[in-house]
């Protein structure tokens, strides 16, 4: 997964359930079904962005193509190089539609965009009635912004 080490991207049953389950079943969400669930990991090899996660450098948000029941842009967090069972993976901690369109323009306002396809956030924001803001300069804070061509680098390097 791009911006994070290539390891094994892992799911674990309770997320699984959290993520399936409706909240009036003692689940989290609901609101993604498992045929969705299973197609996860294409739509996070192709991302329309990843956002670096307000908990803190280890952690990711990636925006997907995905959709859910109630026709939000599906997110999910991963916790990057996190250790599991002696095993160091890219552990996907939750996946969940984002009902708030305007969250992606403060995350790229707060400076947090660590990779957009351009050519796809413009057809997400087109869609869904939104100007997402400039890219703001990651690289003041020491950060540097990829792009589609780095996620082709990445793929064709298999990396």
């Amino acid at each position: 997964m791009l911006g994070a080490e290539d390891l094994p991207l892992e799911i674990d049953k309770k997320t699984i359930r959290k993520v399936l389950m409706p909240a009036d079943k003692g689940g989290k969400h609901g609101r993604i079904g498992i045929e969705q669930l299973q197609d996860l990991p294409k739509y996070l090899n192709d991302p329309i962005a990843v956002f670096q996660s307000k908990r803190g450098p280890g952690a990711l948000l990636v925006m997907t193509e995905m959709v859910d029941a109630d026709g939000d842009t599906v997110v999910a967090a991963v916790h990057v190089s996190k250790w599991k069972d002696r095993t160091k993976v890219n552990d996907i901690a939750s996946v969940y539609g984002k009902d708030d369109k305007r969250f992606f323009a403060r995350e790229i306002e707060g400076g947090r965009l660590r990779y957009i396809d351009k050519n796809k956030s413009r057809a997400w924001a087109k869609s869904a009635g939104l100007y997402l803001p400039g890219e703001s300069d990651p690289s003041a804070a020491g950060k540097s912004l990829l792009s589609e061509e780095d996620l082709v680098k990445f793929t064709h390097k298999g990396l």
